[in-house]
């Protein structure tokens, strides 16, 4: 399964991976229901390897955890709901215990004032932060900080600019 964010990249995804001979069909918001049925069916039956799709259409009464166990991230937003949401289409509870979910997550680097820079790997770790403030707050009642648009916008891109 892979995950993006834009319908260009989806395109663009399945038709670099059919170039490559790797049998796709693709999910986004411009798909009728009826079609993304029998597109969800014939992926978990095993008649093509990759469902492209994004967390905005692929929600969350969508269950894949029986027929997919692996997934792409090729863009992602700053939205940890998109994130938890397209992680529980592959990972539900009442997997085997010994069953192993992998979640890859692409990430371009660029040069910027000669050194390395990652907006993908900001993003990520911003996500990851505000994953485990949510799980203290579910598991040990503990309210974390939140930060403002503009403080995490900070986080992301305030060594560019200082």
């Amino acid at each position: 399964m892979t995950w993006c964010v834009f319908k260009d990249s989806i395109r663009s995804m399945q038709s670099l991976l059919d170039n490559c001979g790797i049998k796709t069909r693709c999910i986004y918001g411009e798909v009728e229901l009826n079609d993304r049925i029998t597109i969800i069916n014939e992926f978990k039956n095993g008649r093509f390897e990759v469902l492209i799709t994004n967390p905005h259409t692929l929600a969350e009464s969508v269950s894949l955890h029986s027929a997919c166990h692996d997934a792409v991230y090729f863009e992602y937003s700053y939205n940890l709901v998109h994130l938890l949401q397209s992680k529980d289409r592959i990972h539900r509870l009442g997997l085997p215990e010994n069953q192993y979910t992998q979640y890859f997550f692409m990430q371009d680097l660029f040069e910027y004032d000669g050194k390395e820079f990652s907006i993908d790997e900001k993003v990520y770790n911003r996500l990851m932060e505000k994953e485990k403030i949510m799980l203290d707050a579910i598991d040990n009642n503990e309210l974390g900080e939140v930060t403002t648009s503009e403080e995490d916008l900070d986080l992301i891109f305030g060594k560019l600019f200082h």
